[in-house]
Parts: structure tokens; C-alpha cells; sequence
């Protein structure tokens, strides 16, 4: 059904040229609020109505009298060919939220107007009649109007605006009540001073990092060009130099292949892992200035005695960069601003494609921000490795006295505030139970993998653990009988790294429960006392609590792997 078929012939109009007076009385008479505006030959060239009369004429003052409709009239009206489907007319009406459309013939001059009580009495479509009227409807969007526009309505503004402006006000006051604490807000605001120098760096870094990236894959597309714009007759030794310097990525053992080359034909030679073979023949023949390569290697199912096949790093699982675990800057930055603009396609849009891309765009931004792979992300298949952490302080105190303590984990509790229980369950292993998030309590088992005594402590979570986690502990002596100690520390909370990064606005993260331990083993050792919320222990009281060196932590020099 077309839309002439429904819509309301004998419009009245105004002329561009009528005074807001004329308006007016017009309207009065009709009984009516819109009127179309139509130059010479009922050619459409804006709307009117009583509301913009009073906000753009009366509000500022105009003169009824002398004031024209054209200066006032609403132009860029949505409208409709009287020729098209009911259906188009009734989307457009859903699409801009009006419940009337004006109706033009193919020279655009107006011919009638069709309005939601055309659809629903002349089609005798109530779905599609309702379906109209409830997208129409919504209460954040305008009802009066033609024009289609998607501003709220003045009533709504005022309240919304100042539900923003509260949550706003919220927000600032809560965060400067954090900052300005008496008692914590000076150690805060040093923290966010150093956070956001720490990432003002970083970020330069990062910028830096990517543009020398950007620009090397450049040259390195112009000069693969410039190679297939030149790839004729090449002499031997620069053909032997090209195979030689790309074979590399594919042959774990390099050094072992020997290349021969004449007028394009290319001889391979040497001892070769047999899942290495095919890779090395189309790698040479790939190179530019190859016409023919001829097989005389070695196959080796197995290194096993060769000489030449001992060591090396295989290549025969070589990845594309999208599937390795570290993402190059290039790489980073395309697939991050793709997942940006995927991301704001879903938020101008808002369909369910456009959620769907947007939620994939999501994704990339977030893999390509943190270069972290999926199972490190999520935490999912992750092991002990979601999160890295690395640490170094110096302590003013001897090497032998730091590493007691260190090696005394049962007495981590008296002075660390973020651990509430340590036991000894023997050979190697303990039970820890630390405070998490909200204070929920987190317990898992570890096992001491090596400790070489004064030099290096490392241990691992055993498998089953709430937060998968292993590290190792390096001490150093100093000259000046002070102790460098370098912490790696590598853990798996719930929910994989996004859930550290969550945690890490809470100040909940591993990273700044290790920043507040340090600081105050640090204190223990250098002053001989120290405090944590609840808990005051001076080095004397620890000291009689370590074990002796014919105790079972000091009794050997090396632990045996689990």
C-alpha cells in the first residue's frame, strides 16, 4: 500500500513571507499547532508551529507584527514520497519519533500529510500501527514536533542536567575527601603524583616505541617493493646473501645449511631436521632472483649425534604476528584504534551487530592496550602467570640478617597487614592466608622449589590454588653492608588480569599489598621496629622466634625441584 493512499490531501499552508500575526491567526482559525511552510509552486521549505512561535519569537522579544515565518520556521523537515510504501513512512516516523509526516510528489511540492491515525484506521495494520506508536512514545523524546529532531524536551533537561551535575559534585567530593584525608591524604597524593609520572612515561615510551616501529615496517615495504620492482637477473653472491639472511626465520640451525648459486638455480646442502625441509625450500624459493632450487640436504629425523643440529631455537612453529603472545607496536596500534572505532560504531548505533563488533572492538582494544594474551586476561588456562610484578629495594642491613627473615615466612604475619595467617605444613610446604579484596580471606598452598642461603629463595603455588602464584627472591650484598633484594613475582587472580587492574583501583592488588610490606620490613630492619594496622612487632621479637642454622630451612644448601 503506497502512502497516497492513506495520507490527508488539502494541506493548508503558510507563505515564508506571512508575519508571526498572520501566523497566528492562521492557526486559530484551523484550529491547529504545525503548519507547513510552502514557497512558489507548494515547494516545502521549512515548518511552524506554536512552540516555535513562543521559544524563538516571543521569548526574545520579536514583534508579531513585523516578524517574518521564514526567520523563525523550523527547516530540513523529514518527509516522505507520496509514491512509497506505508511501511518506509511508518519507519521514518519510528526512526525520527514524530507522529506526523509530510507528504511530497517526486518535484517536491507538497501533496498531503499522513499521521499515526492513518496508519492505524486506513491500513488496518494495528502491529505495525502499535509498533509505531510505541517507538514514537518513549518519554526522553519529543512528541511535537515534524522535523524529526532527537532533543529532549525542555521539561526533561532541567531534571537531567541537574541529576549530572549531582553525580559529578558526588565524584569530586568523594575524590578530594580521599586526597585530602589528614591522616593518609599527603601519603595519596605522592602515590598518584608517582602514578601519573610513571605513566606520563610509559606512555612516551610507548609513542616512541611504535612511531621507530611504524617507520622500520615502512622501509621495509618500500624496500620489498623496490626488490620485485628490481627482481631480474641478479648476480650469485647477492642471491646467496638474500636466501641466507630470510632462511633464519624458518631453520633452527642456520650455520649448517650451505648455499650455492648459479644464474638463479639455488643448491641446498647440509644436515637439516627432516620438519624443517619444506619451510627452507619455500623460503628460498620465495626470494626474488630464484628460478629453480635443487635439494641435496641431509634429513635428520632427530638431532641425536649431528654436530651441527646441537642447540638451537626451532622454528619450524613460527607464528604471524596476531597469533604470538607479544604484539608488535604496529601491530598494537592498528588493532587498538580498529577496536576504538568498532567500539564507537556501537555507541552511535547501538543495533545488535554494532553491540556485537562493538564488543569484539572492545576486546582488541583491550589485548592491544595491555599486550597480554586471552587466557592472561581472563585469567582462563593462565597457570601462575597473569600478572608479573618486579620489585627492588635496598635495605640497610646485612645480607644474612635480610635473608633470616626472608627465610622465616612464619613470621611474615607479625608485621605484614595484608597477611593474616602463614603455617608450615613441612617438606618445603606451607599454608598462607591473605586478606583480598573487601577483605575477603584467600588461602593457598605453597612449596619452596630452591634456596641457595644469602643468594636466592623461589617457590610456586601447588596446583588447585585460589590465586595460582610463583616467584623467586634474589639477594645481593652491597659495599656498604647493605642488601639489594629483587622480587619476581608472577600470580593468576580471579578474573586473570582484568581482575588485577579492577583490584588495582582499590589499592587491592598484589603490587601494592608487596609496596606496603616492603616499606615496613624495611623499617623492622633498619629501625628495629615497625607497625601495621594491628600488629606492632620490634627485629628483637623476631629474632627470637627464627630458627637456629641446625634448623630445617638452613640444613641445606639446595632444594630439589618439585
Amino acid at each position: 500500500m503506497q502512502v497516497s493512499e492513506i495520507m490527508s490531501c488539502g494541506v493548508e499552508c503558510l507563505h515564508p513571507n506571512a508575519t508571526l500575526q498572520e501566523a497566528a491567526q492562521r492557526m486559530r482559525e484551523l484550529d491547529i499547532g504545525p503548519l507547513p511552510v510552502c514557497g512558489d509552486n507548494d515547494r516545502l521549505v521549512g515548518m511552524l508551529t506554536d512552540r516555535d512561535m513562543v521559544t524563538r519569537a516571543i521569548a526574545d522579544g520579536q514583534d508579531p507584527r513585523t516578524t517574518l515565518v521564514r526567520d523563525i520556521m523550523t527547516p530540513n523537515i523529514i518527509y516522505c514520497f507520496a509514491d512509497q510504501d506505508v511501511g518506509e513512512a511508518a519507519r521514518l516516523m519510528q526512526e525520527n519519533q514524530i507522529r506526523r509526516l509530510v507528504v511530497l510528489n517526486r518535484n517536491k511540492r507538497l501533496v498531503g500529510i499522513v499521521s499515526l491515525g492513518d496508519l492505524a484506521v486506513d491500513t488496518g495494520d494495528e502491529e505495525l500501527a502499535g509498533k509505531t506508536l510505541e517507538e514514537v512514545s518513549e518519554p526522553a523524546m519529543p512528541r511535537h514536533t515534524f522535523s524529526g529532531s532527537r532533543q529532549r524536551s525542555s521539561a526533561s533537561k532541567p531534571e537531567t542536567n541537574g541529576v549530572t551535575m549531582l553525580m559529578y559534585g558526588l565524584g569530586l567530593g568523594v575524590g578530594l575527601m580521599y586526597l585530602l584525608d589528614a591522616d593518609k591524604g599527603k601519603r595519596r597524593r605522592s602515590l598518584l603524583s608517582n602514578k601519573i609520572g610513571s605513566a606520563a612515561s610509559k606512555l612516551g615510551d610507548c609513542l616512541d616505541m611504535t612511531a621507530r616501529d611504524v617507520c622500520h615496517r615502512t622501509q621495509g615495504i618500500m624496500a620489498k617493493v623496490r626488490s620485485l620492482q628490481n627482481s631480474g637477473k641478479v648476480s650469485d653472491g647477492v642471491l646467496i646473501e638474500r636466501i641466507r639472511s630470510k632462511m633464519g626465520r624458518c631453520v633452527s640451525h642456520p650455520h649448517a645449511i650451505q648455499v650455492a648459486a648459479r644464474n638463479g638455480h639455488v643448491v641446498l646442502s647440509g644436515p637439516i631436521l627432516a620438519s624443517e625441509v619444506a619451510g627452507l625450500i619455500m623460503c628460498a624459493s620465495s626470494v626474488p632472483g630464484v628460478t629453480s632450487v635443487e635439494n641435496r640436504l641431509q634429513v635428520h629425523k632427530q638431532s641425536g649425534d649431528v654436530p651441527a643440529l646441537q642447540g638451537g631455537r626451532d622454528r619450524s612453529h613460527s607464528q604471524m604476528d596476531l597469533l604470538q603472545a607479544n604484539w608488535s607496536p604496529a601491530t598494537r596500534l592498528l588493532l587498538g584504534t580498529i577496536g576504538c572505532g568498532l567500539m564507537a560504531n556501537c555507541a552511535a548505533r547501538r543495533t545488535p551487530l554494532a553491540i556485537l563488533f562493538g564488543t569484539m572492538g572492545f576486546g582488541l582494544f583491550v589485548r592491544a592496550a595491555t599486550n597480554l594474551e586471552l587466557r592472561r586476561l581472563t585469567g582462563l588456562g593462565g597457570g601462575r602467570r597473569a600478572v608479573d610484578v618486579h620489585k627492588t629495594i635496598t635495605i640497610a642491613a646485612p645480607v644474612t640478617q635480610v635473608f633470616e627473615l626472608w627465610a622465616n615466612y612464619k613470621t611474615f604475619p607479625r608485621f605484614m597487614a595484608h597477611l593474616r595467617e602463614v603455617r608450615d605444613v613441612g617438606v618445603g610446604r606451607s599454608h598462607w592466608v591473605a586478606s583480598g579484596p573487601g577483605g575477603i580471606a584467600v588461602s593457598w598452598n605453597a612449596i619452596l622449589t630452591r634456596m641457595i642461603p644469602y643468594e636466592l629463595l623461589a617457590w610456586k603455588s601447588e596446583a588447585g590454588s585460589a590465586v595460582a602464584n610463583s616467584g623467586v627472591i634474589r639477594f645481593q650484598p652491597l659495599t656498604d653492608r647493605s642488601t639489594r633484594v629483587d622480587i619476581h613475582l608472577s600470580y593468576n587472580p580471579p578474573a586473570g588480569a582484568l581482575g588485577h587492574y579492577a583490584a588495582t583501583w582499590f589499592g587491592a592488588d598484589a603490587k601494592s599489598a608487596m609496596d606496603d610490606d616492603l616499606i615496613r620490613l624495611k623499617s623492622l630492619l633498619e629501625e628495629g621496629k615497625t607497625s601495621a594496622p594491628g600488629k606492632r612487632v620490634t627485629r628483637e621479637e623476631l629474632i627470637e622466634m627464627q630458627p637456629t642454622t641446625s634448623g630445617p630451612i638452613f640444613s641445606e644448601t639446595r632444594i630439589t625441584i618439585f
